[in-house]
């Protein structure tokens, strides 16, 4: 496991650093205290992922609608 910074979190994700801090203050995001510091897992960051990844809309085949 690999512990992240905000800022490597927030690359991981293609956010910016205060979109990693607003999706640990509402709790979308679980930290891990290092002394002072808070980490994001790796683990947490593919749970993350994961959990808001939508399914593609149905996708209708080219050539499949007639126009009239």
């Amino acid at each position: 496991m690999t512990l992240l910074s905000y800022p490597a979190a927030a690359r991981a994700l293609s956010v910016s650093e205060r979109t990693v801090e607003r999706l640990v203050s509402r709790g979308d995001l679980a930290t891990v205290k290092v002394r002072r510091a808070r980490r994001i897992s790796d683990a947490e960051i593919d749970r993350y992922i994961k959990a808001n990844t939508q399914a593609p809309a149905s996708v209708v085949p080219f050539g499949s609608r007639r126009s009239r």
